[in-house]
């Protein structure tokens, strides 16, 4: 994390390119779409409530149907997944400590870099906080967002089709519920982790579109080493060994099925 922040504020350091200008060109500004979103707040939490609702259904119908589909597997019991569990309420709006040391780290001995960062990590965080389309404050989607920037970056590698993304979300949500260390974590510290995420998806694509432009060969390659080594740092894997796809046989491991036919059958059910 802290080398992924200083390469970004050497890139953008490179060109002299703001970083507001690397968003999509024709977008609509931050201000307008903080404007639009605070109007909308009252219709979007109500749709982030009904987020919530239907995940936390989703979830039940996936773990039913994989466990209808493939047993229950790999010494594990049967049991209701508790996905409301992956959801936090906030205390403060940022966990504010947190990024600031985020932003120290990414760039040691410089006020005017660590202000830039933070100012950067509010930014990505409330971006994604306020797309009505989002499950707010829900860490395994934060997750995911970390775990496609870094599998794009690091070898281009994207989910084959939004069937085999619900499955790769239905492994990260049964992971995280599976997870003593998760659970053991104050509702701070959830809101920690979860800001984390976005901000490392967010400076990986950042970066990434800086690259595409420069043409910085050397920083391409210091770019896939950092996806790469924060992929290893959150799976415990070396990341060349699992594709997305592939998530849901690694979470869900059926030694008698190849991988090919483990996820056919989990296509099924979940239909």
């Amino acid at each position: 994390m802290r080398v992924l922040a200083a390469v970004f504020i050497v890139a953008i350091a490179l060109t002299s390119i703001p970083s507001s200008s690397l968003a999509d060109a024709g977008g609509p500004d931050f201000t307008s779409v903080m404007r639009h979103a605070y109007r909308m707040e009252e219709y979007n939490d109500a749709t982030r409530r009904q987020w919530q609702r239907d995940l936390q259904q989703w979830g039940l119908n996936a773990e039913l149907n994989r466990q209808r589909m493939l047993g229950a597997g790999y010494g594990s019991a049967r049991f209701r997944p508790d996905v409301a569990a992956m959801f936090f309420l906030p205390p403060a709006r940022y966990a504010y400590e947190r990024l600031a040391q985020m932003a120290a780290a990414g760039a040691p001995g410089d006020p005017r870099g660590q202000k830039q960062l933070l100012a950067l990590y509010m930014v990505l965080i409330d971006q994604f906080n306020v797309d009505s389309g989002t499950a707010r404050y829900f860490v395994p989607l934060a997750r995911m967002v970390f775990l496609q920037a870094a599998y794009r970056v690091f070898n281009g590698d994207r989910f084959s089709d939004p069937v085999a993304r619900q499955l790769g979300l239905q492994a990260v949500i049964w992971v995280m519920m599976n997870s003593p260390e998760f659970h053991g974590k104050s509702t701070f510290e959830k809101q920690a982790l979860y800001e984390r995420y976005i901000v490392l998806g967010g400076l990986l694509t950042l970066t990434e579109r800086w690259v595409e432009t420069s043409h910085d060969s050397m920083t391409r390659a210091q770019l896939r080493r950092l996806a790469a080594e924060e992929l290893l740092k959150d799976m415990g894997r070396d990341p060349s060994t699992m594709s997305l796809d592939q998530m849901p046989c690694v979470v869900f491991p059926m030694p008698m099925l190849s991988c090919q036919v483990q996820l056919k059958l989990m296509r099924d059910g979940s239909r």
